[in-house]
């Protein structure tokens, strides 16, 4: 007899930060900021510059360097919910409109000369264990790729975030 799958089920939000001043402050994500993505993962890392210039044979201590903290999640390409991330790259994103009586709907992302302030907040929910979140981050890449045949498109966001934080 089949048994069900177990696993984590991961949850993305996504939420665009309000104001130019709010870098290194995480906008709160609530209903509707959810995003249908594949996988994806923030990762921090930062290096640790030891001194050894005092003649000892073992460094005592050391300078923290630069922190890199970068994200990438993928998705299918379906636009409901990309929104936010597809506009944060562009710059304007136009209001979408519903297209006659179907259940179509009309948006059209244009690019904006300059993208200063555009910011969004990322959580992952890692099935109640615990949020991982990159407070502020910038949308600085988008992949998207396909193939031939029933496989959808799939488009991948790249982030570069303040920090990555986990609770």
């Amino acid at each position: 007899m089949p048994s069900p799958l177990s696993g984590v089920v991961e949850k993305l939000a996504v939420k665009k930060s309000v104001g130019t001043g709010s870098w290194g402050t995480a906008t709160t994500c609530g209903a509707l900021d959810g995003v249908m993505f594949l996988n994806g993962q923030a990762k921090q890392s930062a290096s640790i510059e030891t001194d050894n210039s005092r003649g000892l044979s073992i460094a005592s201590d050391g300078t923290p360097g630069p922190i890199s903290c970068t994200g990438a999640y993928n998705a299918n390409l379906r636009y409901e919910g990309l929104d936010v991330l597809i506009a944060m790259i562009m710059g304007v994103a136009g209001a979408p409109t519903k297209q006659a009586t179907t259940t179509a709907y009309k948006n059209i992302y244009k690019w904006a000369s300059d993208v200063y302030g555009k910011m969004v907040t990322t959580a992952k929910n890692m099935g109640g264990l615990y949020i991982e979140e990159i407070p502020t981050g910038k949308v600085v890449g988008i992949t998207i790729s396909g193939e031939v045949g029933p496989k959808p498109l799939q488009i991948s966001f790249e982030i570069l975030g303040n920090k990555r934080e986990t609770a």
